[in-house]
């Protein structure tokens, strides 16, 4: 009988020591999530996003024969060398730094799923705009996002206008038909 309280005594110990493990793996997932100051999603979004305009990823925008438009993300060509990887490192911080300030809408300090997602959709709107040439409203409309609209083509180039103003380059000038920029 005391081997059996002791062999429960035992395993309800194990139980209580496993259940605050648990608990604290989620305190240090909820604590670098706090720390980062972005969602999962949103972190994904916005770094994805810092990769492109720094050069670690490539995105291509291409129009198939039926007009829609696909848009595809991979490595950059050729290899680099440690000291380009270095540079580019920095570059991709200081665009995430960048991308993750202007995310920030409400100024919360947190961004959100949604302003992560928003902020990469304003970016490819600009390179799916440059890449494809598109010249008028019509045409951005086709191309994803497909909610484009003259509001996104005023926030795209206030997007922009803010990275030449922080020393940032990347960020393509659209068409002289859908530029609504200051700044050429």
């Amino acid at each position: 009988m005391t081997s059996v309280r002791t062999s429960k005594l035992v395993v309800a110990l194990l139980a209580i020591a496993g259940c605050a493990g648990a608990q604290t793996d989620f305190d240090d997932y909820v604590a670098s999530i706090r720390e980062s100051g972005m969602s999962e999603s949103a972190a994904s979004h916005v770094r994805g996003t810092a990769s492109i305009l720094a050069g670690s990823t490539t995105f291509r925008a291409t129009r198939s024969a039926d007009g829609s438009v696909g848009q595809s993300y991979g490595p950059p060509p050729g290899g680099r060398g440690l000291r380009e990887r270095r540079q580019t490192s920095s570059v991709m911080e200081a665009w995430t730094a960048f991308l993750k300030q202007q995310a920030d809408t409400d100024h919360s300090g947190f961004v959100t799923t949604k302003e992560g997602f928003a902020v990469r959709e304003l970016v490819e709107l600009g390179l799916v705009a440059d890449q494809l040439k598109l010249r008028s409203l019509e045409e951005l409309e086709k191309a994803p996002p497909l909610n484009s609209s003259e509001a996104d083509l005023v926030a795209y180039a206030e997007l922009r206008a803010e990275a030449i103003r922080q020393g940032l380059e990347g960020l393509p000038a659209l068409q002289p038909e859908l530029n609504r920029s200051p700044v050429h």
